[in-house]
């Protein structure tokens, strides 16, 4: 696990940029010695390529003799235990020149586990011949000296890892003013970001020295060297040469630590962020090595196997959490995953602890070194129990609509956006004679069912629904494959089937009802011929008779004339309303829209009705708002709807009452009220006072008479208009009926 966690931190492009770039050599090696990786700077401290190093042990490229060899071993072996020696070691490089270097094993953990050892290799063959041409200089600069002391010493403290940055830089300053000519009067300050670290005696003064910290190329900070007094000058104030090379090696030594330091804590970030998403994911997550050995997981893992902790499930086989007759295609998968490529979202059956199976999505991949060689597996596992009770649901859901499709009295048809034939059920071969084989793919107008004249509404509706609207009740005569001509009534609705847009259509074959529907209208004709000519005649000698042409009458046959009168005039109109609605059902209330006066014809009625208004003394008003003409409708039909609202607000308003019309007009609609004083309905009737052949049952209503029918006569004209009727009532109190008739538009559509 833990070679997994340093190659999958090394795999972060960023990482990858501040290991490659570093100035010192950097090698990873695992816990034998085996180089894993190395950076540029490694190959060119040890002047040979990046390929002629990895896989090689430590020991067999760094050292040049025996004794080297010896102690880098030794090296390693107390890496390995957290202890750190600094190794110094030297060969001649391809140039034939000598080569000296710094190597420094760091041991590298994952949690409490060992993961390799960071070796760090830094050339110091500038420094050992600074040393050399120190120690070949005059006793009297015997001081330089203290340079290299201070130059080691900061390198060892900058080379401690239990401490924190602060601490370090906070030690490196303080080893500053020993290594400069006059210590006594010398003081040192670190400037690194936004922190800046002095030696106790520090104070600005006007002789100093000034570096730049860069951290991969770009300045981070400064190191200063300040005296306290004034001294003779030598090449850089009273600077020696020798201390300008010092305090730039010191710079660089610290930007090098600087970029150690980043990197190595930026594994460990990585490294922890890695095991945060591991811990974190909600798929389960186990790592197992080449023999298919657990060796690590994620809770979501145990959760999901029904294990209580990872010490229960590392160490088992991955191939133990699959059920027995899967786990020879897992094998293959895993096969595969080395040899081709990571095998994704193979589904399978799983176990839990205890041994149930439950079906699963496993994703297997294959973890890598450096060297492109395997060196884990690891496999995502995700529980697809609800996805497949989803998917057995849609299946029966799907046969269930199959089978409502195929046995569907009515001609079900599915096309596509183009109007091609999808599907169709049974029904739809009856319908139209052609088997479903000979439609298939076939284009609905190719077929030839629609006459010229249907087609543009046709196109009409099928382009409504392909924008996401329904269409219908229309009806159409379609021709069948035998050349049948049958009346059809149709709807279409907007369908997304696996993502394409398709057109759901039902037809119904209403030829038997249309001709029914002929059939009644001629009825009709004859009835209103035979019903209303005897009547005509009854009605006109009645009236001769009451004329006194025929002769004189007494007072009671007069009565009884009058009274004939009377019943013929409403038998008349009773017929008159049956046969309306009867016309209304066979053809539709077909009507004429214009621009009317509707406040002309209210007056009409108004006018009509003042004898009658007068024999019961009941007094009429109005009230109209300035604005209400014109209006679109059907001014005989309107008429005839006010006048049964009219009729009905006199017929039950008692001698004394009042009744009163306001119709007022705003930016969508006019409203008519007809109020009365009258007797009012009980709150049982109001639901079905629009009802054909409807009369509430009370004491109170039973004697005026009627048949039910004016009320549903007004509501079927209404609605002609695209407008709706509506009514309040309070026994004792009057009626409201309100009519809101629409503007525009929708009166047409109405």
């Amino acid at each position: 696990m833990e070679v997994q966690s340093v190659s999958l931190s090394k795999s972060e492009e960023v990482f990858r940029h501040i290991f490659d770039d570093a100035d010192d050599g950097m090698a990873y090696m695992d816990t034998t010695g085996k180089i894993l990786e190395a950076n540029k700077s490694v190959a060119r401290v040890l002047g040979k390529p990046k390929g002629d190093l990895l896989g090689k042990h430590f020991s067999d490229v760094c050292a040049a003799s025996p004794e080297e060899k010896s102690n880098a071993e030794r090296a390693f072996r107390q890496a390995l235990t957290g202890k750190k020696i600094l190794l110094n070691l030297h060969f001649k490089d391809e140039k034939g020149e000598e080569v000296d270097f710094e190597c420094l094993p760091s041991l590298i953990k994952s949690g409490n586990r060992i993961s390799g050892v960071m070796t760090i290799m830094r050339n110091v063959t500038e420094r050992k011949r600074t040393e050399e041409s120190l120690r070949k200089r005059t006793h009297d600069l015997r001081e330089r000296v203290k340079e290299l002391n201070c130059l080691f010493g900061v390198s060892k403290c900058l080379t401690e890892t239990d401490v924190s940055d602060d601490e370090v830089l906070q030690n490196t300053v303080g080893l500053i003013p020993d290594g400069w000519h006059y210590p006594d009067i010398t003081c040192a300050r670190i400037r690194y970001e936004d922190r800046q670290f002095v030696t106790r005696n520090f104070r600005e003064t006007e002789w100093k020295q000034v570096t730049d910290i860069e951290v991969s190329g770009d300045k981070s900070g400064t190191v200063e060297v300040y005296y306290l007094e004034e001294r003779p000058p030598f090449h850089e104030g009273p600077f020696l040469k020798e201390e300008r090379d010092l305090i730039d090696a010191l710079a660089r030594e610290i930007g090098e630590y600087v970029e150690r330091a980043s990197f190595l804590n930026a594994v460990q970030e990585s490294e922890k962020r890695l095991r945060s998403i591991l811990e974190s994911s909600p798929d389960a997550i186990t790592v197992a090595d080449l023999n298919g050995e657990i060796v690590d997981c994620n809770q979501e893992a145990l959760n999901l196997h029904g294990f209580s902790s990872k010490g229960e499930l590392i160490g088992k086989s991955a191939l133990d959490l699959i059920a027995k007759d899967n786990r020879r295609r897992a094998a293959k998968n895993v096969e595969n995953a080395l040899k081709v490529g990571p095998a994704k979202n193979v589904e399978s059956v799983c176990l839990t602890k205890d041994g149930r199976e439950f079906p699963a999505e496993i994703s297997a991949s294959v973890l890598r070194d450096a060297s492109g060689n395997p060196t884990h597996f690891i496999g995502i596992t995700k529980d697809i129990t609800k996805r497949k009770e989803a998917e057995e649901e849609l299946r029966r859901s799907e046969e269930r609509f199959r089978t409502l499709f195929e046995f569907a009295p009515d001609a079900c048809v599915l096309f596509d956006a183009e109007g091609n034939f999808v599907d169709g059920n049974k029904a739809a071969e009856k319908l139209l004679g052609y088997t479903l084989e000979e439609v298939l793919g076939r284009n609905l107008f190719d077929l030839g069912v629609f006459s010229p004249e249907d087609i543009e509404c046709v196109l009409e509706n099928l382009m409504k629904t392909v924008n996401g609207q329904p269409s219908g009740p229309d009806e159409f005569v379609l021709k069948r494959k035998d050349g049948d001509r049958i009346s059809v009534e149709t709807r279409t609705l907007p369908m997304n089937i696996e993502g394409r847009d398709m057109i759901y259509a039902i037809a119904r074959d209403i030829t038997l009802r249309k001709q029914a529907e002929e059939a009644k209208v001629g009825l009709i004709s004859n009835i209103s011929h035979e019903l209303r000519t005897p009547l005509t005649s009854i009605h006109g000698y009645v009236r001769v008779l009451l004329s006194g042409k025929m002769g004189e009458f007494s007072e009671e046959q007069k009565k009884a004339l009058e009274v004939i009168a009377e019943e013929s005039d409403r038998l008349r109109g009773l017929i008159d309303s049956f046969l309306d609605l009867m016309t209304i059902d066979a053809e539709g209330l077909k009507m004429d829209v214009n621009e009317i006066s509707l406040s002309q014809v209210i007056d009409s009625l108004m006018s009509s009705m003042e004898m009658e208004l007068e024999k019961k003394e009941v007094s009429l008003s109005k009230d109209f708002s300035p604005d209400l003409d014109p209006i679109m409708g059907n001014e005989a039909k309107l008429r005839q709807a006010l006048s049964n609202l009219l009729d009905n607000a006199i017929k039950f308003t008692s001698s004394g009452g009042a009744i009163q019309i306001t119709a007022k007009r705003d930016d969508k609609a006019v409203v008519v009220e007809v109020a009365d004083t009258g007797i009012g309905i009980i709150p049982e009737d109001l639901p079905h006072v629009f009802e054909r052949f409807y009369q509430a049952d009370s004491s109170s209503t039973r004697g005026f008479g009627g048949a039910g029918l004016g009320l549903a006569i007004c509501k079927e004209i209404v609605e002609a208009h695209g407008g709706r009727i509506e009514v309040e009532s309070e026994i004792g109190k009057g009626s409201v009926f309100r009519v809101v008739l629409p503007l525009g538009k929708e009166v047409i559509d109405g």
